[in-house]
């Protein structure tokens, strides 16, 4: 997405404008290119901690739904084969 370009190129941005005052003029397009990469690993980081956030959570909610209302043993007892119904209390 458009965030994902725009952040590091920001960043680099940044870094080349702080860089004049303690960095030569031809190594502050390489502390912009640092700065723009250490941004992209960031960013990477921070979407797989959410994608791995989003799937536990995704399965979580997949086994409380195969449980039942009233968890494995509710679910066995609400299915059984026999033709009679459990009692709901």
């Amino acid at each position: 997405s458009a965030n994902m370009v725009m952040t590091p190129v920001g960043v680099g941005a940044v870094g080349y404008r702080l860089a004049k005052h303690k960095v030569p003029e031809k190594h502050r397009i390489v502390v912009a290119l640092v700065c723009g990469i250490g941004m992209l690993f960031v960013e990477m980081i921070l979407f797989l901690a959410r994608t791995y956030s989003v799937e536990a959570h995704t399965a979580k909610r997949e086994r409380r739904a195969a449980a039942g209302r009233f968890g494995p043993a509710g679910l066995r007892e609400a299915t059984r084969l026999d033709g009679v119904a459990p009692k709901l209390d």
